[in-house]
C-alpha cells in the first residue's frame, strides 16, 4: 500500500516540522524575554578613545550589549558609522555625546541622548568649539614649554586621528616625549584642573548646555557627579532643567551611588550609567563591564519625545 505509506511519511515529516516550529517559537519567546542590557557612556577615535566607532560597536555585540550610546567629547562625527554597523550587528546605537560645559571655572561634562546629530546648529556649534579646543591645545603646549617639557603643537595632534583634540593627547604626547612615566602623571603634574599648564575651555555654561540638548530634541544627564567637589553642582544642574544623572559609573562609590539615587527620586531625574570605556588609556572600566538595565534607555526614549524643543 505505496499510498499508505506515503501518507504516514508525510504526517510524520509534517509532525516533526510541527515540533520543529513549536521549539523555534518557544525559543523566540524565550529569547525575547530574556533581560536586556545597555552601556551609555564610551568613546572612539573620533574623540579621546582608542577604537574606530565600527570598532565599538562590534566590541559592544561581542560582549554581549542590546544597546549603547557613543558618547564622544563635543563631537558626533562617528555615529553615522556607529549606527550603520549597529545595524548589522544587532545593536541599538543612540546618538550620543559628552559636552564640556564650564561651572565656577571647573570643567563639567554633559552627556546627551536622542538628539538629532545632523542638526546644522549642533555642527556649527562643534565646529567653533573645536577651533577653541585647538586654540588651548597651543596654549597649554606654551605653557609647559615655560616649565621645562616641551612639545611639539604636530606632536599633540598626531595623537588624534580626526575629530576632538583635548587634554588626553596633550599627556599622550607628554609620555611620548619622556616627560612622564604616565598620562596619569601628566595631568597630575601638568594638565590637570589645577595643574599649572592648565588651559579653561570654551566658556559654555551648564544651562546653554541643557538648551542645546533639548532644542535638538534630545535629553540630558550629568555625567559621573561622584568625580566633582560637592553636591552642588548637581543643585545647579537641577535649576536648569537636567534631565538625569549618571548614577552608574565606575568610580562612583556605594555611598556616592546611593545619594545619587536619592537626589534623582527627590527631583524627578533620570538614572544614567555606563562603562565610560576609552580602551586601555585610562584604566576605566571595559566596554560592557557596567551595563544598565535597558528599561533605562527606554525612559530616556520616552522622555526625549516629550522635550519642548522651543525651550
Amino acid at each position: 500500500m505505496p499510498g499508505a505509506a506515503a501518507g504516514g511519511l508525510a504526517t510524520l515529516v509534517v509532525e516533526k516540522l510541527r515540533r520543529h516550529l513549536g521549539y523555534a517559537r518557544h525559543r523566540q519567546g524565550a529569547l525575547s524575554s530574556m533581560p536586556k542590557f545597555a552601556d551609555l557612556h564610551m568613546h572612539s577615535t573620533c574623540s579621546d578613545g582608542q577604537r574606530s566607532p565600527a570598532e565599538m560597536v562590534r566590541a559592544a555585540a561581542q560582549v554581549g550589549l542590546d544597546a549603547i550610546s557613543l558618547t564622544d567629547h563635543d563631537e558626533v562625527g562617528g555615529l553615522d558609522e556607529a549606527i550603520a554597523e549597529g545595524r548589522a550587528c544587532g545593536v541599538e546605537v543612540i546618538p550620543g555625546i559628552e559636552l564640556s560645559v564650564i561651572m565656577d571655572g571647573r570643567d563639567i561634562h554633559l552627556l546627551g541622548y536622542f538628539f538629532d546629530h545632523h542638526d546644522l546648529e549642533l555642527r556649527d556649534f562643534i565646529r567653533r568649539f573645536n577651533e577653541c579646543r585647538l586654540q588651548r591645545v597651543h596654549a597649554m603646549v606654551r605653557r609647559l614649554a615655560e616649565l621645562g617639557a616641551p612639545l611639539e603643537v604636530e606632536a599633540v595632534l598626531a595623537k588624534s586621528t580626526h575629530g576632538a583634540i583635548g587634554r588626553p593627547h596633550v599627556a599622550a604626547a607628554l609620555l611620548e616625549a619622556g616627560h612622564v612615566a604616565s598620562v596619569s602623571e601628566a595631568f597630575e603634574r601638568f594638565i590637570g584642573n589645577d595643574g599649572p599648564a592648565y588651559v579653561a575651555k570654551y566658556p559654555f555654561t551648564p544651562e546653554e548646555g541643557v538648551q542645546l540638548i533639548h532644542r535638538l530634541g534630545g535629553v540630558t544627564s550629568l555625567a559621573h557627579p561622584g568625580l566633582y567637589p560637592d553636591d552642588g553642582i548637581v543643585e545647579r544642574f537641577v535649576t536648569v532643567g537636567v534631565d538625569g544623572l549618571e548614577i552608574e559609573h565606575p568610580k562612583h562609590t556605594e555611598s556616592q551611588r546611593s545619594r545619587f539615587y536619592r537626589i534623582a527620586r527627590e527631583h524627578g531625574l533620570l538614572v544614567t550609567g555606563g562603562s565610560d570605556c576609552h580602551g586601555d588609556r585610562f584604566g576605566l572600566q571595559s566596554l560592557g563591564g557596567l551595563k544598565i538595565p535597558y528599561a533605562r534607555v527606554e525612559a530616556l526614549r520616552e522622555r526625549a519625545a516629550r522635550v519642548d524643543t522651543q525651550s
